[in-house]
């Protein structure tokens, strides 16, 4: 059975999003224990528009479930000085475990293995995870993306049909097919190869 979590205790330390892309608000009620999560703040916000709004309090990036908050240390520069430094650290640990029964993390790719490593020591035992993305698109900014790992030990489920760009001989699905299977994209329609001189001014 599904544990109900009191928001109003969630942010143990204070916790603020800088992020003005990652609107939260604090619900006045218990909330069920599944969370909707993505590594961007306009990822949640597609999310949201998804749900009602009573839903909204689940829906946050992974930072803000890990809750994320400033640390201060003393660290030694070049010259032997002591430099106060600051860096943003988990509240949320292994020593600290999330309250969450259920994980949904969309977007999964763009998702890192140093911030998943993160995520998964905070995972409380039996927690749930579920993994939503394409392994086709972005890798993330910094370092690998544990989605591939995921996809070769976890059960997996592939959605093949199109619904975004419906219709018959749609030049960007065709295209994006051709790229996928390693094929030289074709101009037509609404999709148009332009050839471009290396010089990044005739580009723009």
């Amino acid at each position: 059975a599904l544990e109900y979590i009191n928001m109003n205790e969630y942010f143990k330390r204070g916790y603020k999003s800088d992020d003005a892309e990652d609107d939260y608000e604090i619900p006045d009620k218990f909330i069920p224990s599944i969370a909707m999560v993505s590594f961007t703040g306009r990822a949640t916000q597609m999310i949201k528009k998804n749900f009602p709004r009573d839903w909204h309090g689940n829906i946050m990036t992974i930072h803000r479930l890990l809750a994320f908050v400033p640390e201060y240390y003393d660290d030694i520069d070049e010259d032997g000085e002591t430099k106060r430094k600051m860096r943003f650290v988990p509240t949320y640990t292994a020593d600290c475990k999330l309250p969450w029964d259920v994980i949904v993390i969309d977007e999964a790719g763009m998702l890192g293995l140093e911030l998943w490593h993160q995520l998964w020591a905070a995972c409380k035992p039996g927690t749930r995870i579920y993994m939503i993305g394409d392994i086709n698109q972005l890798p993330p900014v910094h370092g690998k993306s544990i989605f591939g790992f995921a996809l070769a030990k976890w059960p997996s489920f592939e959605l093949t049909h199109i619904h975004r760009q419906e219709g018959k001989e749609n030049p960007i699905v065709d295209n994006a097919w051709r790229v996928i299977r390693g094929e030289m994209p074709v101009s037509g329609g609404a999709f148009q190869m332009i050839e471009l001189k290396g010089d990044a001014q005739f580009a723009s």
